[in-house]
């Protein structure tokens, strides 16, 4: 299977061709996801398409998928989107393809959505910042549970400050 951009890093506005290459397959969709939305497309086994890479969060993810004798298969490419320098994007004759959404997502397909932008986020956060967070949530399922289980709270607390401890201990 192959799977190529034209350019990996270009300014808001630019055009991306994407080529592909999986003559045994049966299917084949492509993704596109810029940090804010995802959107996607079904696509012949091999081809090329231009899209305009506009807003972003930094980084677009452009994923193909394809099954292949029954096989799920996907590669991924990411195209690093720098913020255009003029106001407006440029202008370009170039025929091509929008990457709009194709059909509105279930709620299934938008809490995988949701999961997956969650994932990336915290795949870039420091370290102090993902301990901070994580107590936050804690104190916060035990502020909850206390307030619907009083007699759980010294329980709840004893938990934390154990846990602050294991992990005062392995520091």
């Amino acid at each position: 299977m192959k799977f190529k951009v034209s350019r990996r890093i270009v300014r808001e506005g630019d055009i991306v061709e994407v080529t592909w290459e999986c003559p045994e397959a049966e299917s084949a969709r492509i993704t596109i996801d810029n940090g804010y939305r995802s959107a996607s497309a079904v696509v012949p086994p091999s081809g090329s398409k231009k899209y305009k890479l506009n807003r972003s969060k930094g980084r677009t993810r452009i994923t193909l998928f394809a099954n292949c004798h029954g096989t799920p298969v996907h590669r991924e490419i990411f195209v690093i989107v720098r913020k255009s320098r003029s106001s407006k994007a440029k202008g370009d004759n170039t025929v091509y393809d929008s990457y709009t959404r194709m059909d509105k997502p279930n709620l299934k397909q938008r809490f995988k959505i949701f999961r997956e932008r969650l994932t990336y986020t915290w795949q870039y956060l420091p370290a102090q910042k993902k301990l901070a967070y994580t107590l936050l949530w804690l104190l916060f399922v035990v502020m909850l549970l206390s307030a619907f289980i009083p007699k759980a709270t010294y329980f709840a607390l004893l938990a934390l400050a154990a846990y602050l401890l294991w992990y005062i201990y392995k520091k």
